[in-house]
């Protein structure tokens, strides 16, 4: 039953009839009807657009009011799909090649409510998407729902300028605290925009030593891993930034999987000199376009590399001796599940007098939940950490 909304007064009381209307079938409607009729409703999505009248064109406004509501439908849609840490996680490629396509997802929709003012039209559209072309698109642009925290990334990118031939790479002399490279800066906030988490390499120099070959100004892919995993990085992103004499910007990045030593990506660009005035912003500017449009590319290259192979999911014990209290053991639980990138969950499983044991499922291997913890010194309390002969676990508290 659809309600003919030529008979339905103009005016703020518009969609509180629709309301009165839907409520009064499910009240004459048996048991069983308005579980049929709810379900139904489930699969639909109400949505307001709004257009603006442009020169007294009405249609055209109705035309606009109706793509806002429908993109609106498709967005709510999404979020239900996705949850909230998908929707960070994918959010630029849902509002460039998502959202835009609205109108093709529709399966069907009816306006329910006109309301019309001297500049705008208000409608109040009832839609049904379409659930298959909707996943079909998702699969296409790998966009997955994400559960724990986001992918962890680490940036080896040269980044090179025209006066005086300045290359700045990090990795050349990584016991000294270079600051972030222009070009780094961008790639953060980029990738922060794509929903992952760049490793902030100021703050996490790994305690290790470092060979010449991790050194070197060209890093191959096998040493472009070693920094991955001591970084203990889900993608290590590999490539250079290049200001050219006539001002164009030439960008290459490689995503490489450290746990799986491949390739998930390859991308790259040439922004040219449009033209604009010479100067640092105008470098900045088309550095930041080519990052934007090579990333672009790159991420969901990203997303089907890391969701093709697959990231290992370990399950292991570790006993905690001289906890004090349980405040002391929630302390620590909070902090795996918070603070440690991977921890998925942290699980009481026994007590053998001062000595509890929890299972902890961890998305990567146990050695890299291990360098992890024992590295940054990072626990809520001082701790002798210990693997016996058997591999188990135990860390002591101070």
């Amino acid at each position: 039953m659809l309600l003919n909304t030529n008979h339905v007064p103009k005016g703020s009381y518009a969609p509180s009839l629709v309301r009165l209307v839907l409520i009064g079938m499910l009240l004459l409607c048996r048991p069983a009807e308005v579980k049929a009729l709810t379900e139904s409703c489930e699969q639909e999505i109400v949505a307001i657009g709004i257009g603006t009248i442009s020169d007294g064109n009405l249609a055209k406004a109705k035309e606009r009011a109706i793509v806002d509501a429908l993109t609106k439908g498709v967005e709510r849609d999404v979020a239900r799909r996705l949850g909230r840490q998908g929707m960070v996680n994918s959010f630029a490629t849902i509002v460039h090649e998502i959202l835009p396509a609205a109108k093709e997802a529709i399966e069907n929709f009816h306006i329910l409510a006109e309301e019309q003012t001297d500049n705008q039209v208000t409608l109040l559209v009832r839609l049904k998407v379409n659930d298959k072309l909707i996943e079909e698109r998702l699969r296409d642009l790998a966009i997955a729902v994400e559960e724990g925290p986001p992918v962890s990334i680490l940036f080896l990118v040269s980044h090179l300028e025209p006066r005086g031939n300045r290359m700045l790479y990090w990795w050349g002399e990584p016991e000294k605290d270079f600051p972030l490279s222009p070009t780094e800066l961008i790639l953060y906030r980029v990738f922060e925009e794509y929903g992952y988490s760049p490793i902030n390499r100021l703050q996490n120099i790994p305690e290790m030593e470092f060979s010449e070959e991790m050194k070197a100004q060209d890093l191959p892919i096998e040493e472009a891993v070693r920094w991955g995993n001591a970084f203990s990085a889900n993608v290590v992103v590999l490539g250079g930034c290049e200001i050219l004499e006539n001002g164009s910007v030439s960008l290459t990045l490689t995503a490489l999987n450290p746990e799986t030593s491949t390739v998930l990506g390859r991308e790259s660009r040439i922004e040219p000199n449009d033209g604009s005035p010479s100067g640092l912003g105008a470098e900045t500017e088309r550095v930041t376009k080519a990052i934007s449009k090579v990333v672009a590319g790159l991420t969901p290259q990203v997303s089907r590399g890391l969701h093709s192979t697959g990231r290992s999911t370990s399950r292991f014990e570790v006993s905690l001796e001289g906890l004090k209290s349980f405040k002391e053991f929630r302390a620590f639980k909070n902090f795996l599940e918070q603070e440690v990138a991977g921890v998925n969950s942290v699980t009481q499983t026994r007590i053998r007098g001062k000595i509890l044991t929890v299972l902890i499922e961890f998305s990567g291997k146990e050695a890299r939940f291990w360098e992890m913890v024992t590295r940054d010194g990072g626990l809520p309390f001082q701790t002798e950490a210990q693997k016996t002969d058997t591999g188990e676990i135990i860390l002591r508290i101070r």
